[in-house]
């Protein structure tokens, strides 16, 4: 006989679950409980208590009650699962008591003091029963005979008043009616306010000015006393950051909201982000009391903000305690202003970005554009001397930098080859400083070695500052001896061709570049040219190029192939041959570095 017969004949309809020793098979099973309560109109505020308290006790029942026990062993044929489940739970409402009898194999029976608070503040044993009891209007324990085992049962009652509903068919349409009427509600109360919101869109410049204008306009709708959107900043660590706020309260009686959470804590927020579900919190004043949310007075309702499926914040709305709590439609309508959010927030700033990438590709472009108008675009013409050069950077600006400048009344011409340590903007814009200071000294045209060591001077401030460097070429070409005399800083051989037929040789004494120590002296050296005499200067980013199988051409490489691109060809020609074939070897593959050459071929008079 079950020990909680009554003498008194009841009527109870009971639900029944059976559960396997785990405490995700607790957490599933109290779904169920739930979705009981919640059918039969259980107030939010009571439901609290009773997860609480059964939790626990299906937790001690888990822990304690089948710590003994053990799977029986499966026979063939056995469809049975209620041995391998032991701990069963049940639950029923009726008048104003909600019953819930867990019984598991243990034969625990409580002594005189369960569930009186232990007299040792440190002690963890009792503190469980303790907090069953108070939340609980009775807890009762027994043992029932099931064949020859005795099992533990325990129930625990709670007073949560008539169910609100009877069981049948007329309540369900009931439900269903009243349901569907909510439901076409706030589908229209949402709809109409997100036509309102648009036209708030449409005002708004910014997305902070959008942001106040929607909040003022939220705390209308459903009568709240503050609303405020944290928007989330990646990084180490990731936080919520308060971006906009509006309250209807008081100045003085206004609360302080923290500017910055974690969002990886367990504060209110943080959860509601990391879980991706809304918070309905009855009472913020029943968060832990280091929550920051937990020093705002009345209910609130928390919302992530998405965009598609990324996390952009959260949006926190709440009302006075004393005012009637968030209504089904109300809360909707708060999770549709905070979609409408994330897609409104995310708008904008891919809208910054692009307006920021189309800035920046303008002052590129005219940077490329100051960068091209410096380098020469006629090339000077003398009866024994042809002169070309092109210069292809790889990004939309460059570091490469190469000038002809002619001396008729010296019968010469300076040739400059240059290449500044990296790529972009930084780069052109030492090169444009080291062309200023270059063209600047003129009187030094015919000294290269003694042109290079002012320029060093001059650059080496600048240079160490920004821990840059320029390799740089100087020669200055005597029409009148017929020799090319030449300072080399740091800049990779030049390529000369006595022979039409023969690989070009490569010419030029290493040294420092320019910008690493400012005491560097640059010396000059003389290179005699014969008849039909041919001459490139160049970059680094012609011969430091790869083909598919991973060969790098090299310096000897692109020296040997100069007969056959020069065959026939002028210094114009030349060039355009050069590109094509290092096009054609690293196959179409895109320049990792600029590529700059000039060539001078001497014309032998017949």
């Amino acid at each position: 006989m079950n020990a909680f017969s009554s003498r008194r004949i009841q009527v109870a309809e009971w639900s029944e679950c059976r559960l396997p020793p785990s405490f995700e098979a607790v957490t599933e099973a109290m779904v169920h409980v739930e979705e009981y309560c919640r059918a039969r109109g259980l107030r939010k505020s009571l439901w609290p208590n009773i997860l609480l308290a059964t939790t626990e006790t299906l937790n001690n029942a888990v822990e304690h009650g089948c710590k003994y026990w053990t799977p029986p062993i499966a026979h063939s044929g056995d469809t049975s699962d209620s041995e391998s489940t032991p701990i069963q739970l049940k639950w029923s409402w009726a008048g104003s008591i909600l019953a819930i009898e867990i019984t598991d194999p243990g034969t625990f029976m409580p002594g005189p003091d369960h569930g009186k608070l232990p007299d040792d503040p440190m002690s963890e044993g009792g503190r469980g029963a303790y907090l069953i009891s108070q939340l609980c209007k009775s807890v009762r324990h027994c043992l029932n005979n099931e064949g020859d085992t005795k099992r533990h049962c325990v129930r625990l009652e709670f007073e949560v008043g008539e169910t609100t509903w009877t069981p049948g068919q007329a309540a369900e349409l009931e439900q269903t009616i009243d349901s569907m009427a909510e439901d076409l509600s706030t589908s229209y109360e949402n709809i109409s306010a997100l036509f309102r919101f648009a036209e708030e869109l449409a005002t708004s410049d910014t997305f902070a000015s959008f942001a106040e204008k929607a909040l003022r306009r939220l705390l209308a709708i459903v009568n709240g006393t503050l609303a405020y959107i944290r928007l989330h900043r990646s990084g180490e660590p990731a936080e919520l950051q308060l971006t906009s706020s509006l309250s209807t309260l008081p100045a003085e009686a206004q609360p302080a909201l923290a500017p910055v959470i974690s969002a990886d804590s367990e504060w209110a927020e943080a959860t509601a982000c990391k879980s991706r579900r809304e918070l309905t919190l009855e009472d913020c004043a029943a968060l832990d009391v280091k929550d920051p949310m937990a020093h705002i007075p009345g209910s609130a309702v928390v919302s992530p903000v998405f965009f598609r499926e990324s996390i952009v914040g959260c949006l926190v709305v709440t009302r006075p305690l004393e005012a009637e709590y968030f209504s089904a439609g109300e809360t909707a309508l708060v999770r549709v202003v905070a979609d409408f959010l994330g897609v409104v927030y995310t708008t904008h700033v891919l809208q910054e970005q692009r307006q920021a990438q189309l800035q920046l590709r303008r002052e590129l472009q005219i940077a490329s554009d100051i960068q091209q108008s410096l380098l020469p675009r006629h090339f000077p013409t003398t009866g024994e001397y042809r002169v070309y050069g092109v210069c292809h950077s790889a990004t939309h600006v460059g570091g490469d930098y190469f000038d002809v400048i002619h001396f008729p009344e010296k019968r010469g011409m300076l040739l400059v080859m240059a290449d500044v340590m990296g790529k972009g903007v930084p780069a052109s814009l030492l090169a444009s400083n080291m062309r200023a200071a270059l063209r600047a000294r003129p009187s030094l045209a015919c000294s290269p070695g003694q042109l290079l060591t002012e320029l060093n001077r001059q650059l080496v401030p600048d240079l160490e500052r920004l821990e840059m460097f320029i390799t740089a070429q100087i020669a200055w070409l005597s029409e009148e001896r017929n020799e090319l005399l030449m300072a080399n800083a740091g800049h990779c051989p030049l390529l000369v061709q006595d022979d039409p037929e023969e690989p070009a040789r490569l010419v030029g004494l290493r040294s420092f570049p320019i910008g690493i120590t400012p005491t560097a002296e640059f010396t000059d050296v003389t290179i005699p040219l014969p008849p039909g005499c041919r001459i490139v200067m160049h970059t680094d980013g012609l011969y430091e190029v790869e083909n598919e199988e991973g060969e790098m051409l090299g310096q000897r490489g692109l020296a040997e192939r100069m007969p056959d691109l020069w065959r026939g060809a002028g210094p114009e020609e030349l060039c355009t041959r050069l590109l094509q074939f290092l096009r054609t070897y690293t196959s179409d593959a895109k320049p990792s570095d600029d590529r700059t050459m000039l060539a001078v071929q001497h014309i032998v008079n017949q």
